[in-house]
Order: structure tokens, then sequence, then C-alpha cells
């Protein structure tokens, strides 16, 4: 009887996955048996011999194993929110210090906040080639050396530009690349219940927010704003060994035929324009842009309304607690929501209701004259706020597929970047000229109203889509 042809892809530089518990034929042929990894273009053999050749090899990963490794990089990545976006998102509480210091306009000194939160978004693209390059566990550990250097340029800083510079392009710049390592990492490391983790691993953003303000309220008036920094700047430090948790995991495997195949599968494009012939995904760009816009002017400017409404600075940290701490509830509500099947809710459609409920409590930000109601506000903003970042890499799977999940989420990011730039200092000058905040929070209301608004067009074409590809399978099996 003729012999099988063992496939192996050529060229390949994927990890071969083979099982070591079972030995070759006594009689020297090669056990008949493939295993196929995520991606079923791709096949690989389990002969010994054939694997010392290849680029690379990879050990068979238990579930069990597996499993512990999952949730692993889901508590480093909650971890690495924790330091970095919890910072970042507390930038309100530096700016009512700076705004004493400096002696610049509300618009001007808004812009060291506005730089750090959109190089933080901007760095998307950057950190994706770093990723296919490096890997996620040295990408990671290179923004936290980043962000902990810019923190400490920072120290010396004695006027707004130096500090737009170190705490808003270095230190931001650090923060993007740790930040979107530790997506990445979950993104890619969960087939089901994808939604889930990522919701816990991003609530340390939420986590980060309910304790940050005070520790930076507590160092500031212990040890003054440079020397604040300076301390932060060594909690930063610990993301570089946070990160080496964020190890890639090996592709799963399941038993295939043997067939003889070469390996035809394209390389992946660092830069890839294709992906805004998708007028869903375009229009993703745009609701990333207004977002920011929106939620830049809260996050900036809250500590300073509470501040012009004649309550305490702690008071004004207290209300960013507040929306950490809803912040945190909210995003692993949104994992469970879409996850769990008695649940199950589009990740597309929560996403565009989340938004325009963060909108509308923002336009009550500035009227509310009892600190009962500035609370409330933040209650319900935080848990609009908690669909950013939680569902959108499963709305750009639903959008692109999974293999352009990097791509398309460090492009959408960039917009991101662009409003979180424009949208603290508009709202700024605006308070500048008219010596009333009001204006600048409808205008971040709004932008956020309007970005949940357009993602019900992407959600509807899905739901057709989806109803189409229904109807065709009913006729097909008549």
């Amino acid at each position: 009887m003729e012999s099988s042809t063992k496939a192996i892809p050529l060229h390949s530089s994927a990890p071969i996955i083979c099982d070591p518990r079972t030995p070759p034929a006594k009689n020297g042929v090669e056990k008949e048996k493939l295993f196929l990894a995520s991606d079923p273009s791709l096949v690989f053999s389990e002969q010994k011999s054939e694997l010392k050749n290849l680029p690379q090899y990879t050990q068979y990963m238990g579930t069990r194993e597996r499993t512990i490794r999952q949730c692993l990089i889901v508590i480093a990545a909650f971890m690495s929110h924790f330091f970095v976006h919890g910072l970042s998102a507390s930038m309100g509480v530096y700016f009512e210090e700076f705004l004493e210091i400096f002696k610049q306009s509300v618009g001007d000194t808004a812009w060291v906040g506005s730089l750090n939160y959109g190089m933080l978004l901007l760095t998307g693209p950057v950190c994706s080639v770093i990723v296919d390059r490096f890997g996620c566990r040295v990408t990671a550990m290179l923004g936290g050396a980043i962000a902990a250097v810019g923190l400490f340029l920072s120290v010396f800083a004695t006027s707004l530009m130096y500090l737009y510079v170190s705490f808003g392009i270095i230190t931001g710049f650090g923060f993007g690349i740790n930040c979107f390592a530790s997506v990445f990492i979950v993104g890619l490391s969960f087939e089901r219940r994808r939604s889930l983790a990522m919701g816990i691993s991003i609530a340390g953003i939420g986590a980060g927010m309910m304790t940050q303000p005070y520790i930076i309220e507590y160092l500031v008036e212990t040890y003054g704003w440079r020397g604040s920094l300076l301390i932060q700047s060594g909690f930063l430090l610990q993301t570089m060994s946070i990160g080496a948790v964020l190890h890639e995991l090996p592709p799963r495997y399941q038993d295939i035929p043997v067939v003889a195949t070469e390996d035809t599968t394209p390389k992946p494009k660092i830069i890839d324009f294709t992906i805004f012939l998708s007028f869903s995904y375009v229009l993703l760009c745009i609701n990333n842009f207004l977002f920011c816009v929106g939620l830049s002017v809260v996050m900036v400017h809250l500590p300073h309304v509470a501040d012009v409404l004649d309550f305490s600075h702690k008071q004004g940290a207290f209300l960013l607690v507040v929306i950490g701490i809803s912040n945190t509830i909210g995003r692993v509500l949104q994992g469970v929501i879409v996850s769990v099947s008695c649940v199950k809710c589009s990740p597309t459609l929560n996403y565009a209701l989340s938004y325009g409920i963060a909108g509308l409590a923002t336009l009550f930000f500035p009227i509310s004259r009892h600190f009962i109601l500035l609370v409330i506000c933040s209650v319900i903003y935080g848990l609009g706020y908690s669909a950013f970042g939680t569902l959108l890499p499963d709305v750009i799977i639903a959008i692109l597929g999974k293999r352009r999940l990097t791509v398309g989420y460090g492009v959408v990011m960039n917009f991101g970047g662009f409003g979180t730039m424009l949208g603290a200092p508009i709202a700024g000058w605006l308070y500048d000229g008219l010596h009333n905040y009001q204006p600048s929070f409808y205008f971040g209301g709004t932008s956020l109203i309007l970005s949940g608004l357009i993602m019900f067009i992407p959600w509807y074409r899905m739901r057709q889509t989806a109803s189409d590809d229904e109807k065709k399978d009913v006729i097909t099996d008549i």
C-alpha cells in the first residue's frame, strides 16, 4: 500500500504543535497524525527529526496549564492598566496643581493631560510594529521603562512647555506601548469569553482611578508635586516586571487528515490600508475620535468644575474615584452581558448605548449645584465609559476579523488620540473666554452622544448581514 505524504508548511515561521507523549511507532514509521493550529491553513508534523530542522518548536500545552497561563495574563494586564491608565486618567488632580504653579490659562494647562492621554492612544500602530517584531512581553516592558523615564524627567520641569514634552509626549508614549501590549495579549489569548477576560483585565483602569487620585493628593500634600512625580516613576518601574508575564500562548490544535499542502498563507501586513474599505470601520474611527473628545473634557476638567462650584480639592478628587469604582463594576458587567448566554447582547449595540449614556451624564455635570448630583452623574458616566476598551476589541473583530485585530485596534486608537488632544484644550479655551464650564461640558457631552449614535449604523448593517445569511441557509436546506 502506498504510504501517505506528510504535509509540512514551507517557509512557515509559526510555532509547531506536537504531543510529546506519543512516541514514534516501533517499526520506524512515524505516526501519520498532524495537528492544526488556530489558523486552518497551517499544517504541522509531529516527527521530532523534522522538528529539529524547523525554525520554531513549541511543546503541546495542556488545558490546565493553558488556563493557568490565561489567568496570569489577565492579572498582569489588570495591574498594567492599574498603574498606567490609573495615573493618566487621574491627571485632573495634577491639572489643578499646574494651574496654581505655572499661572497659565486653563486651555494651555489642559494640554499637559491631553498630550499624555493622546500619545497613549496614538502609539497604537507603533506598538503593533513592535509587538509583531518582539512580542507583547518585550513591548510591555519597554513601555514601562519609557514611561518611568518620562515621569522622572518631569520632576525637573520649570515650565508647561517642558511638561508637554516630558509628561505629555515621553510618558504618554511609554503608557501607550505598555497599554496596547496588555490589550493585544488578552485579545489574542482567548477564543471564548474574550469580552469577559477583557473586561476583567481592563477593570484595572477603574481600580487605578479608584485609588490613584487619593494617592496623588496625599503625595502632593506630603512631598510636593515634584516628589509625587518621582515616587510615581518608581511605581511605573513595576510594570516592567509585570510585563514579563505577558507571554504569547501557543495556538490550540485539533486532529486532521494527512494531506499534502504548501503554506500559502499571506504574510500579515504591518499597515493594511484596506481596512478603510469597510464603511463600518470608518464609522468606528469617527466614533472613537468623538468619544475621546468628550472623554478628555471630563477626565481633565471635572476636578476643576468641582472647584468652580465651591467644592473642595478632595471632593473633586473623590469624583474621579467614583468614576473609577463605577467604571470597574461596569467593565465586568459589560463582559458578562456580551459573554454569558442567558443575557447575551450584541457587543456593538451595547457599545453604542453605553457611549450615549455617558454623553447624557456629561451634560449635567456643570449644572449640578449639589455634590450628590455630581456623584450620581459620575456613577452614570463611569458605567457608560466602561465600554471603551472592554467591548472595542470585539467590535473590531466583528467588523474586520481576528487576523486584523492589532492593526485595526492601533489605527482606531489614532483617531482617539487626536480627539483626546483636542477635547480638553478646546474646553479650556471655552472656559477662558466665557468663564463658565457649561459650554465646555455641553461640547463634550454632545461629542459623546454623537459617538454613540454613529455606531447604530454598523450594528444595523451587521444585523442585516446576519439575517441575509440565515435566509440563504434556509433556501440551501430547501
